[in-house]
């Protein structure tokens, strides 16, 4: 579906599981503010993403397009879109996950499985 034909509340859904990835990287203080930002927010992008570049030094399409993942970092953003759709509680372990399952995604598609009825390949 094409990003203009999506209601509000798709948009601040969209912006809010786009911002949790984000500060998960880069300030897990913000986790707890995610929806109240993205609901002031989500008609005024370029606003947020400079403010965003001016404190962190990145805006959201890096978390989008992968400019600032590594093979941890890659695996983190995924964790992050699953747990905040899945688990938001799990947002703070992703670095720890994905670290610990690198080399072994599919033992940890099949624990997600076995507690989510889905995995990481959605």
């Amino acid at each position: 579906m094409c990003s203009g034909s999506l209601s509000r509340a798709q948009k601040t859904r969209q912006l809010a599981v786009l911002l949790s990835v984000y500060f998960s990287l880069h300030d897990r203080t913000k986790l707890d503010a995610v929806d109240r930002i993205a609901r002031g927010c989500v008609y005024r992008r370029r606003r947020l993403d400079a403010v965003l570049v001016h404190r962190y030094g990145y805006d959201t399409c890096s978390v989008q397009s992968g400019a600032l993942c590594d093979d941890v970092h890659d695996l983190a953003v995924r964790l992050c879109m699953f747990f905040s759709i899945h688990c938001a509680a799990m947002l703070v372990n992703t670095d720890t996950i994905a670290r610990s399952f690198l080399y072994d995604q599919a033992e940890l598609n099949e624990a997600l499985m076995v507690h989510y009825g889905c995995d990481l390949r959605f």
